[in-house]
């Protein structure tokens, strides 16, 4: 019974990634093929993954593999000293070559859907064979220049651009989420006195934990991140600029705590992943289990 349950359950998920249940005929929502398009990132996150850690080190040190693809996937990486790096090199242009097919696969399919609105939910199937086809394909295609600098320079620009409406959107969720527990809080309050304190408790309660959170990170990247000048400049800039944000925001009429706080949270996520001495995260990792 179990077993039927979850094979039921999968089905339905496929078919509501794969499936579409709506005519042609209707127009399509702002939803429309959403979860479609995430089923594809996360195939495209799979395949990454299976180029970079299974195929590129296969083909970097076969002795049976065709010239060709030994040459294709090792182009551009030999100006590295090692072996090792030389490796790693080739693993890092295999992920390249699938995030390069999902933006090139998105891309066509805005177009097609600024000529037709419904083509973003029609034939799902075929559009996932065919970024496979694609993605299979791209292993004959040489790293360089291609993948090594054409796509490795979009994709920086593409990230800036990611991490800027990133933020805008975090602050659109801090603002309706503070919103509606403000609204939740006066709703009880004019209904009977004191009982919307839970709510503005609440909203406090996840300031303090986003605050504390932040703080204490910078305490461990400041112990197990310094010895590098970088590390150390992004550090004191994300803290400096926390508490510059949190003054500015607090001295303006319609302040949001909660706001400031996913704000810098969400700096602080940054500047941890920015950091450049990865030894350091052993170390803190180590530390942190030994609590």
């Amino acid at each position: 019974m179990g077993g039927w349950c979850f094979c039921a359950a999968v089905a339905s998920v496929f078919s509501a990634c794969c499936g579409n249940d709506k005519a042609s005929t209707v127009a399509p929502g702002a939803t429309s093929g959403r979860r479609r398009s995430v089923l594809l990132l996360v195939l495209s996150v799979a395949v990454a993954f299976g180029f970079q850690y299974g195929v590129a080190p296969e083909l970097y040190n076969s002795t049976v593999a065709p010239s060709y693809l030994v040459d294709a996937w090792s182009s551009g990486c030999e100006d590295y000293a090692t072996d090792e790096l030389r490796e790693r090199c080739a693993g890092h242009a295999g992920a390249y070559r699938a995030a390069g097919t999902a933006t090139a696969f998105f891309l066509a399919a805005a177009i097609a859907a600024a000529c037709k609105p419904t083509a973003n939910r029609d034939a799902w199937p075929a559009k996932y064979f065919l970024f496979l086809v694609a993605c299979a394909a791209t292993i004959f295609i040489p790293n360089d220049p291609l993948f090594s600098k054409i796509y490795l320079y979009i994709a920086m620009i593409g990230s800036i651009l990611f991490v800027l409406f990133q933020q805008l959107i975090l602050l659109d969720v801090a603002y309706n989420w503070n919103e509606s527990w403000v609204a939740k809080a006066v709703a009880l309050e004019e209904a009977k006195p004191g009982s919307g304190r839970k709510w503005l408790g609440a909203l406090l309660a996840c300031c303090l934990f986003l605050l504390i959170g932040s703080i204490v990170a910078w305490v461990i990247m400041y112990v197990y991140f310094t010895g590098c000048p970088d590390n150390e400049a992004f550090i004191t800039i994300t803290v400096v600029m926390s508490v510059l944000v949190t003054v500015a925001q607090l001295s303006g009429e319609e302040a949001s705590l909660l706001t400031t706080c996913i704000v810098i949270a969400y700096a602080t996520f940054l500047c941890f992943t920015a950091g450049k001495k990865w030894s350091g995260v052993f170390t803190m990792a180590l530390f942190l289990l030994k609590l």
